[in-house]
């Protein structure tokens, strides 16, 4: 199981490509952005009870891990890393 989780964040089960303005759904274990982007939605498995993702900027470069089930920017890119 440990080796499943290292290949997963390692890109090796594949990912998406993303641009704004689409929400798209599916099950990704890192969100990695390629360019200065505005999350619009984001649902997964990091609480933002005290906070929240939508309207957040984040730079390019940097990487979000966690489980994400849906995801839509506001502006910029993104690759989608697959959970398996």
């Amino acid at each position: 199981m440990a080796q499943d989780n290292v290949r997963n964040l390692t890109g090796q089960e594949g990912g998406k490509l993303i641009g704004s303005g689409v929400n798209y759904s599916g099950d990704w274990i890192a969100i990695q952005f390629t360019q200065d982007s505005q999350i619009h939605h984001y649902t997964g498995n990091i609480d933002e009870s005290s906070a929240s993702f939508s309207g957040l900027n984040v730079p390019a470069g940097f990487t979000l891990f966690g489980r994400c089930f849906e995801l839509q920017l506001s502006s910029g890119s993104a690759i989608l890393y697959n959970n398996s």
